[in-house]
């Protein structure tokens, strides 16, 4: 009896570690480098000095005074590009990160984990007439509403946008 009782609760151990893993998306923690921040690390408000050191510099494709441009790439078929914008006043005022995905399930599971990320720091979005979630929160640097968007754009290629954006711009 107690040797069926050992291996219903190894058996039933590995079923349960293996199904942690099946709707963990595979690029999640390469997109979300931080807890900390909007995303990324960076806050709305921010500016452009605090925005450099948390991205690549060898992935930097354009530069002014008002906008950073990074474009990685994460395996075959699968990419991403994340985009700051700055004010007059050198504030960041938008990230946009678009995601780009081989398969659509992956984008799927990724959207799933970003929902869970932001419900739990910001309260349950907003699901919209169209699909996509929003947030609503502010930061305090200088304090300013801020609204974040997660749009699942997949069709036949998966695309998710996130968009976080200074609601006072």
């Amino acid at each position: 009896m107690k040797l069926i009782s050992i291996q219903t609760i190894t058996i039933l151990g590995i079923c349960l570690l293996s199904s942690c893993n099946y709707n963990k998306s595979p690029f999640y923690d390469e997109l979300f480098t931080s807890e900390t921040g909007h995303l990324r690390g960076a806050n709305i408000g921010a500016k452009i000095e605090a925005i450099h050191p948390l991205e690549n510099d060898s992935f930097l494709i354009e530069s002014t005074p008002n906008y950073l441009l990074y474009e990685y790439e994460m395996s075959k078929g699968n990419s991403y590009t994340i985009r700051y914008h700055f004010s007059d006043n050198n504030e960041l005022y938008a990230i946009e990160m678009a995601v780009f995905l081989a398969k659509k399930e992956d984008v799927g599971l990724l959207y799933k984990k970003f929902s869970t990320h932001f419900n739990r720091k910001y309260s349950i979005g907003k699901t919209k007439e169209r699909g996509y979630i929003t947030w609503k929160t502010q930061t305090s640097i200088p304090i300013k509403r801020v609204a974040i968007v997660l749009i699942n754009d997949s069709d036949s290629y998966g695309y998710l946008t996130l968009l976080i954006t200074d609601l006072d711009y």
